[in-house]
C-alpha cells in the first residue's frame, strides 16, 4: 500500500522526510521514557481496549526510531499516518475508556503525544492542513470531555490552551523541510549538471580522438594510396586494416589498468618509428618496470604523427630518435635537421602537432609534449611520467 502524498514531487524529498522523521521518531522516544512513569500509572484507570491502542502508538513509534532509516518511503508513511490516526482516537475517547474516581484531575499521558503527531503530519499533508491540524487537535480532550461526560473537567480546561503551542513545532518543522527540499533540490541540479558537463566532456573527447586517428592514420593511408600506380603492397594493407579498426573504436588504449614492462614499451615505440622512418637513427634503452599500457599507446600514437610529420616535411634529412622506458617513465626526442617552423602560424585546422601531439599528450594525466624548432632543425620530445 501507497500513500498519494498531496505534495507534487518538486515540493518534497523522500531523503530528507526520512531524516526529519527520524528526528521526530527520536523525540518522541524521549518522551516516551519521560512519560512512562505517568503511563503506568493509569493504565489501570482505563479500559484494556484503549491501553492496546496506547501501546500500538508507542510500539510504532518505537520501530520509525529504530529502522526508520532502512525502511521503505511507503512503509515510513503509512506509519507515520498510524500514529496520527491513534493519537487522534485516543484523545477522543480518553473519557470514554476512563474508569478513575476523578476526571478533573486527569491528564491523559497519550496527550503528551499530540505534539509528535501534529509533527508526523508536516511530513504527510499540505502546509495548511499542517498548520490547521494543531489549532483542532487542541481541543480533542475537551470534546471528549463534552461527549462523555457532558463537560470539560478542570485539569483538562487549564491545559487545552497550552496545548495550542503545538502549532510553534508545525511552523519550525515546515520551515525547516522547505529549507531542506530547496537544498536537496539544488544538489540534484547540480550532480546533474555535472553528470551533463561530463557527458559532454567524454563526446568532446571522443570527437578529438576521431579526429586524431582520421588526420594520422586514415589521411595517410589515403595520400599513399592516392600515388600508387601498381598492386597495393602488404604494408599498405596492413596500415589500412588498423585503421579500420581504430574507427571502430580502438581509438587509444582503453583506459583498463592493464601494464606493460619498459622493455615492452621501448620495442613497440621503437618498432613504430622505424615503419614510419626506415632511416632513423635509433638509441633506445629500457628495463623491467611496469608502465601503465594506455600510456604506452599514447606515447607510441603521438610519437608516431611526429615521425609522420618528419616523413612528410623533411624527407630527406638526417633524422635521429631516443627512446627510453626505465624507471616507470616513458621519454621519447626526435630530432630532425629540417627547416623547421613556428608552431605559433600553424593555421587552427591544421591538427597534426597542436591536437595529435601536443594534445594527445597533454589529455593523458601525467603526460607532455614539448617542440624546439628552428631553421637548423626540430626537437619533438614527448614524455610520460607516473
Amino acid at each position: 500500500m501507497r500513500i498519494r502524498h498531496p505534495l507534487s514531487a518538486g515540493d518534497r524529498s523522500p531523503s530528507v522526510d526520512r531524516s526529519l522523521g527520524m528526528l521526530m521518531s527520536l523525540s518522541a522516544v524521549v518522551l516516551i521514557v519521560a512519560e512512562y512513569t505517568r503511563a503506568a500509572s493509569q493504565v489501570g484507570s482505563f479500559s484494556a481496549w484503549w491501553n492496546g491502542l496506547g501501546a500500538a502508538m508507542v510500539l510504532l513509534v518505537l520501530t520509525n526510531a529504530v529502522v526508520g532509516r532502512r525502511a521503505s518511503e511507503a512503509t515510513l508513511q503509512l506509519t507515520w499516518a498510524a500514529v496520527v490516526v491513534l493519537v487522534i482516537v485516543l484523545e477522543m475517547t480518553v473519557f470514554l475508556a476512563y474508569r478513575g474516581p476523578d476526571p478533573d484531575a486527569l491528564f491523559p499521558w497519550v496527550w503528551r503525544f499530540e505534539s509528535v503527531a501534529v509533527c508526523y503530519l508536516v511530513l504527510l499533508a499540505a502546509p495548511p492542513v499542517a498548520v490547521i491540524f494543531p489549532l483542532l487537535a487542541a481541543f480533542l480532550p475537551a470534546l471528549s470531555g463534552i461527549v462523555f461526560l457532558g463537560r470539560v473537567p478542570d485539569l483538562i480546561a487549564a491545559q487545552t490552551p497550552l496545548h495550542l503551542g503545538n502549532i510553534v513545532f508545525v511552523v519550525l518543522f515546515l520551515a525547516m523541510r522547505s529549507r531542506l527540499v530547496a537544498l536537496s533540490r539544488a544538489e540534484n541540479a547540480a550532480r546533474a549538471e555535472e553528470a551533463r558537463r561530463a557527458l559532454l566532456d567524454a563526446r568532446a573527447r571522443r570527437e578529438e580522438q576521431l579526429a586524431r586517428v582520421v588526420h594520422d592514420e586514415l589521411l595517410s593511408v589515403f595520400s599513399v594510396a592516392l600515388h600508387l600506380t601498381g598492386p597495393t603492397p602488404d604494408v599498405v594493407r596492413t596500415e589500412a586494416g588498423r585503421t579500420l579498426r581504430r574507427l571502430r573504436g580502438t581509438l587509444v588504449a582503453p583506459d583498463d589498468g592493464a601494464m606493460v614492462t619498459g622493455l615492452d614499451a621501448r620495442s613497440r615505440i621503437s618498432a613504430t618509428l622505424r615503419e614510419i622512418l626506415p632511416d632513423v637513427v635509433l638509441t633506445s634503452d629500457g628495463d623491467a618496470s611496469l608502465v601503465p599500457r594506455r600510456a604506452t599507446e599514447t606515447v607510441r600514437a603521438a610519437v608516431a604523427e611526429a615521425a609522420r610529420n618528419v616523413a612528410r616535411h623533411a624527407p630527406d634529412c638526417a633524422v635521429e630518435a631516443r627512446v627510453r622506458a626505465a624507471h616507470g617513465a616513458l621519454s621519447v626526442s626526435l630530432t630532425d635537421a629540417g627547416p623547421g617552423f613556428v608552431l605559433e602560424r600553424i593555421p587552427p585546422e591544421r591538427l597534426g602537432v597542436r591536437s595529435s601531439v601536443i594534445g594527445r599528450m597533454r589529455d593523458l594525466p601525467g603526460g607532455d609534449a614539448r617542440i624546439d624548432s628552428s631553421p637548423a632543425g626540430t626537437t619533438v620530445v614527448v614524455e610520460w611520467h607516473p
